[in-house]
């Protein structure tokens, strides 16, 4: 993506705007809304709209990142005199020529980096009791503080800041800070981390004081238990209701095969047993032997079915009635029982018959 320099900046009084380099893009879309970007940036650092500028040059390059916008980027940060973000993204643009191969950008960001570097505010935020799960954050974006126990100055723009730290079991603390137009280093002292208050749900609370809480216990009345018998047992009947239609219609079968049988026996002389019409006599038994078949058939299905729905039942059954009951039917069953118990008074003595009715 060819992208023309701006400007040139002389020792002392500035800097080129670099011009980009064709460098590749994950997409045309994104790269051709890098350009449309850049554009809109250099059209606004034109009118010394920096604050502009800077927005269109960072979208520009979060779409296609280049060495050449990096440095329009940290331009455009200097004019506004937010030395630390200048120098951070020069850095940038220093380290990606040089992995592009590009020397003159790589020469432009180094020079403009050093020079900028003598003009840097720092920070170092301190902490007086450090803890694992610190998170620290300036503007709202997390940073280290320390690497190997050793505290890290952190380079700053002047203006207002916030400092907010933050630890699981811990009240959260900020603070806002000024930070002046200098090449000097401030401490920014983090006082000890107060425990936050313990939040419990009414009715969990264990400490001393607290009403005892009876654990909840959870009972199985073999309501769904039987349920599924229930079900078990009337698929068991469906089936059974069908093994028996089948065996009627195997029925059927078998009083036609014997309806074809007589018919067939018609046709044979009483006295040489030989049929008087061959033709249709060999049609009725074929017709005999069909409905035989048939009937076999439907007697073997409705023997299965049959067997099925015996199994169903029982099953059904057995789930139904070794389903648990509740412990509080079971105490009302108990308590409704009548019970025998002696009875003894001043003039007799006897048996009652105490209970719940």
């Amino acid at each position: 993506m060819g992208r023309h320099p701006l400007s040139r900046l002389a020792a002392g009084a500035g800097l080129v705007f670099a011009c980009l380099t064709v460098a590749p893009s994950t997409s045309w879309a994104d790269e051709s809304s890098a350009e449309t970007l850049f554009d809109e940036g250099l059209a606004a650092m034109k009118r010394n709209d920096f604050a502009v500028a800077c927005e269109a040059f960072a979208g520009s390059n979060k779409a296609d990142p280049s060495p050449g916008t990096q440095i329009n980027l940290a331009l455009c940060f200097e004019k506004q005199k937010k030395w630390a973000s200048a120098w951070t993204w020069y850095r940038s643009a220093m380290g990606l020529a040089q992995q592009r191969g590009q020397a003159e950008r790589q020469k432009l960001a180094e020079e403009a980096a050093t020079r900028l570097k003598s003009q840097l505010h720092y920070i170092i935020v301190s902490v007086k009791e450090p803890l694992t799960d610190l998170v620290v954050k300036r503007d709202g974006v997390e940073v280290t503080i320390a690497l190997a126990g050793k505290e890290v100055p952190l380079p700053i723009d002047p203006g207002e800041h916030s400092i907010e730290v933050s630890a699981r079991g811990k009240k959260p603390w900020s603070k806002i800070i000024q930070v002046p137009d200098n090449a000097m280093t401030d401490r920014v002292e983090v006082p000890k981390l107060e425990d936050a208050p313990v939040q419990t749900t009414p009715g969990t609370e264990t400490g001393p004081g607290s009403a005892y809480q009876p654990p909840v216990i959870v009972t199985n009345d073999g309501s769904g238990q039987r349920t599924v018998g229930v079900v078990v047992a009337g698929v068991g009947v469906l089936v059974g209701l069908a093994g028996a239609g089948v065996f009627v219609l195997a029925k059927g079968e078998e009083s036609e095969r014997d309806k074809q049988r007589e018919a067939a026996n018609a046709f044979l002389d009483p006295k040489t047993q030989q049929p008087t019409n061959v033709t249709q006599y060999d049609a009725l038994n074929k017709s005999a032997d069909s409905h035989g078949k048939a009937a076999e058939n439907n007697q073997l299905i409705a023997l299965v079915l049959g067997g099925g729905a015996v199994v169903l039942v029982g099953v059904g059954a057995a789930l139904y009635f070794t389903a648990p009951k509740s412990a509080e039917k079971t105490a009302q069953k108990t308590a409704s029982r009548p019970l025998l118990h002696p009875v003894i008074g001043p003039n007799f003595t006897g048996l009652g018959l105490g209970g719940t009715f």
